[in-house]
């Protein structure tokens, strides 16, 4: 059986094979990306929703994305310039 785990592994294994090579993720949030895997397998392990109700509430639910730095990202730096001239932070909204 494929876990999020697995995947989100298997992602994290090649970035670090290539990233190298063409310099696409500046910073990467791997630990954070493998602790949400680990809450997604537990959640879908539970089986209290089903995948149709799963699919609806979270319709992106396991798929491994990369967000371009220039994009607020909560609790991540950005290169977006604030209003007062210096890179940001996005907050919690």
């Amino acid at each position: 059986m494929v876990t999020c785990v697995n995947v989100i592994e298997t992602f994290i294994g090649r970035i670090k094979e290539v990233n190298p090579l063409i310099n696409a993720v500046v910073k990467d949030r791997f630990e954070a990306a493998l602790q949400e895997a680990h809450q997604v397998d537990k959640l879908l392990s539970e089986g209290h929703d089903s995948e149709e109700s799963l699919r609806e509430k979270f319709p992106y639910l396991g798929v491994p994305v990369t967000i371009k730095e220039a994009f607020a990202l909560q609790g991540e730096g950005s290169t977006k310039l604030s209003n007062e001239g210096g890179a940001s932070v996005a907050n919690r909204s």
